[in-house]
């Protein structure tokens, strides 16, 4: 009997893993997707797809149309400590960058790793969920709760049910991937915190087209780059190209400052009365656009450069909000209804990677649901007579992705610590120095010594070889030249084995040198 799965949320890690589900389990087979938002919901910005947000979008079927969603060329960046600096200057003191001969040499853990849209990104998977025919996805359908249903013959089942209280189905497994704002995490996790704000506020928004309204000098510092950052006690500045396609300019942008009293004392600030819905919350509208811009720029003062300051008066749309996130997070003795968290659901661990470790996640419960000739076997998980699912395999996945978690949490409140410690006794000197690296990453005297002496020469070797890529025009990964991640090759190159549907291959699948 094919299992029934529910899965609850519709962002990335959700989507993904949909569709390797889809495409594995075949046309019996029954999997719900449900979304508590619109389908037309604005996705927000970008992500860059590491080896696993790549290997996922293989598993589903998706890696041909990789390049659909990708900006070419953005996997540069450089970073900037000393906010202030002008004219000469103003160099990155570090370089985000892997040089061609690294990826080609170590393909395990450098490779093409662009930039790609949110919105195209979930497009494409649900262009390929929709084609399979074994899985629905019910936009605009909240799941509030659900509740162990036991069976006669044993084993049990989960039901779902909506915010009216109207069943939503009984299913094997439910898989929660609903993030941050889950309503069914209280099952598996304890968490004494829950969703909390940790002083981080964020303003975000979107730059439609840099090269039509950048000035000459700004666009000569930004051109070659996919993301550039400003990294200060004070605030963190960055500027990131999140267009699909080599012709779609946009680029988002995000000035993230610690404040006691959040969002609610920055809309006091600004005269704005706080939005109640997240669509009021994106301001494009002239009046509040320009409050915001001109509080930001108040904010960075003198202690930016000026050039970074004219990126503000070319955003198009706006958001503020506070960055919230999971208390300390463990999981519950085991029970027996067949629920388990994925992504954020499990924990959010604050700003930034939550995206990649939500898609890893998908790929290693897949690995334990349905495991193929590559990956490490493991006795069957669903009951081939019943569709019933065997927890016991499923929670040391969800263990180790927990822990994952965890470790990613501790090192973003250890920053957000330093940031509120500046801003309550700070010197008024903004630029990071390498004390202060000591202090943000926690490093002892052996690490903070290596690191003062490896990292500089480090640098100086990717600032050449990222001038050598460029002389070749190969400063950047494109359709053309793109170097795969190893284990990306790998699963492509076994995709007709038996197990696996045949997988689409890309234009550049199985280079991994």
């Amino acid at each position: 009997m094919a299992p029934r799965i529910a899965i609850c949320g519709a962002g990335i890690s959700g989507l993904s893993l949909a569709g390797m589900l889809s495409r594995r389990l075949g046309p019996a087979s029954r999997i719900v997707v449900f979304e508590r938002a619109k389908a037309d919901r604005d996705q927000g910005y970008g992500l860059d797809l590491d080896e696993h947000g790549q290997e996922a979008l293989a598993r589903a079927g998706v890696y041909d149309r990789f390049w659909e969603i990708a900006r070419p060329r953005s996997d540069t960046g450089m970073a900037f400590f000393r906010a202030s600096a002008h004219g000469a200057d103003i160099q990155p003191n570090i370089h985000l960058y892997q040089p061609r001969w690294a990826q080609r040499l170590f393909p395990q853990h450098m490779a093409a790793r662009p930039e790609c849209n949110r919105e195209k990104l979930r497009d494409i998977l649900l262009d390929a969920i929709r084609e399979r025919g074994n899985t629905s996805v019910h936009f605009e359908t909240a799941t509030a709760d659900c509740r162990e249903v036991f069976a006669d013959g044993g084993g049990s089942s989960a039901e779902l049910f909506d915010r009216e209280g109207r069943s939503l189905g009984e299913y094997d497994l439910v898989v929660d991937a609903m993030g941050l704002h889950s309503t069914l995490r209280h099952h598996v996790v304890d968490d004494p915190i829950g969703k909390h704000f940790e002083g981080l506020v964020m303003i975000h928004g979107s730059i439609n087209d840099p090269e039509a309204v950048f000035s000459p000098e700004l666009m000569a510092r930004f051109r070659d780059y996919g993301t550039s950052i400003v990294s200060t006690k004070k605030a963190d500045f960055f500027i990131q190209r999140y267009g699909a396609g080599a012709d779609d300019n946009r680029t988002s942008f995000f000035y993230t400052l610690y404040r006691e009293d959040g969002e609610d004392g920055l809309f006091a600030d600004l005269g704005i009365d706080k939005p109640s819905s997240r669509e009021g919350g994106i301001m494009r509208d002239s009046k509040r656009l320009a409050r915001v811009k001109s509080w930001v720029k108040q904010h960075m003062g003198d202690d930016f450069c000026p050039v970074w300051k004219e990126v503000v008066d070319h955003v198009d749309r706006m958001t503020v909000r506070n960055a919230v996130t999971h208390g300390p997070t463990k999981l519950r003795p085991p029970g027996t209804m067949p629920l388990i968290c994925i992504g954020d659901s499990l924990r959010n661990c604050g700003l930034g990677g939550g995206g990649m470790l939500a898609m890893q996640d998908s790929i290693e419960l897949c690995k334990v649901l349905l495991p193929d000739d590559g990956d490490t076997k493991a006795p069957a998980v669903f009951d081939p007579v019943t569709g019933r699912v065997a927890l016991a395999p499923l929670r040391g996945a969800v263990e180790e992705m927990l822990a994952l978690k965890n470790e990613q949490a501790d090192e973003k409140r250890r920053r957000s610590e330093f940031k509120r410690i500046w801003n309550e006794t700070g010197d008024g000197h903004v630029d990071i120095t390498w004390d202060d690296f000591r202090q943000m990453q926690g490093l002892g005297p052996v690490k903070y010594w290596a690191m003062r002496l490896v990292l500089p020469w480090v640098q100086a070797l990717v600032r050449r070889s990222y001038a050598a890529d460029r002389a070749r025009g190969e400063a950047g990964s494109t359709k053309e030249n793109a170097i795969i991640y190893k284990n990306v090759a790998d699963y492509l190159e076994r995709g007709a084995s038996p197990g696996l549907s045949a997988a689409p291959v890309g234009p550049c699948a199985g280079r991994s040198g």
